[in-house]
């Protein structure tokens, strides 16, 4: 599959794309490791789009259980939205990882800030969604 990358396209749109075709080498080879927290500290920029599509990308649990632990100690209003893209994008299989991210949205349920709070019932939705079989 070839992906097209236009000139006019901004850095965090041409690396949305990057992300989602060498996500896991990012968060599994040690030298490209330290891109993500670089990412994560873009998020209020636009680097969001990047983030989810390299969480999607993910097909190995190291990978997968970085991600989701990174995650969660982001600024709080981008951890919901990354969340709910990952379970509904996600080729991979989380059901491991149910009861830990279910924990992490009930914990913003009585959270004063409604833009965060409208991601609940989309993320939740996305949760409980029927899993892939692994191969």
């Amino acid at each position: 599959m070839f992906r097209v990358m236009r000139f006019g396209d901004s850095k965090y749109e041409i690396m949305a794309q990057i992300a989602g075709i060498i996500g896991e080498d990012i968060l599994a080879e040690a030298d490209l490791r330290y891109l993500f927290p670089k990412m994560l500290e873009e998020l209020g920029n636009g680097m969001i789009d990047a983030v989810c599509e390299l969480g999607a990308s993910l097909t190995k649990h190291d990978s997968v259980s970085y991600f989701l632990e990174t995650v969660e100690r982001i600024d709080e209003v981008y951890i919901l939205p990354i969340l709910k893209h990952f379970c509904k994008h996600s080729k991979f299989n989380f059901s491991i990882y149910i009861n830990y991210l279910l924990d992490i949205v009930i914990g913003f349920m009585d959270h004063p800030n409604t833009t965060i709070t409208a991601h609940i019932p989309e993320t939740v939705s996305a949760l409980i969604k029927p899993m892939p079989k692994e191969e």
